[in-house]
């Protein structure tokens, strides 16, 4: 499975609004969409939100749950190997093309959510060490 390059911090447009800057992190993750199961992993993290890749193509489960008339909702758990955690996030997609998808945090337990910036704070430090 390619880490899809063209996907890194592109669109633009959708980057000036996100709350906090994405790392480039791989992370085993699973995306439910209703009853439908996606297993992928990470390409990018940041604490409010994330850019998914799977090795199948991730399509709409007839049952996904949707704001009325609104954006796809989706439950996605996302694996912390090295604290042995698994923490989940309810995520609003904010846009996807085949085999991938990103999406917009907007609903997580308190302390996954300081998990995770503490993740990406210290994947932060140690790209900024490396330059």
């Amino acid at each position: 499975m390619s880490t899809a390059p063209h996907l890194f911090f592109t669109y633009p447009s959708v980057r000036r609004f996100r709350a906090a800057e994405r790392v480039a992190l791989t992370l085993p993750a699973t995306l439910r969409r209703g009853r439908s199961l996606v297993r992928g992993h990470s390409i990018e993290v940041s604490a409010t939100g994330a850019v998914l890749q799977f090795a199948e193509e991730a399509k709409p489960a007839e049952d996904a749950p949707r704001v009325t008339s609104g954006p796809l909702l989706m439950t996605v758990e996302l694996e912390l190997p090295a604290q042995g955690q698994i923490i989940t996030a309810l995520g609003r997609q904010v846009w996807a093309e085949p085999g991938a998808v990103a999406l917009s945090f907007v609903k997580m337990a308190d302390a996954d959510r300081l998990s995770l910036a503490e993740l990406v704070d210290g994947e932060r430090a140690l790209d900024a060490s490396e330059e």
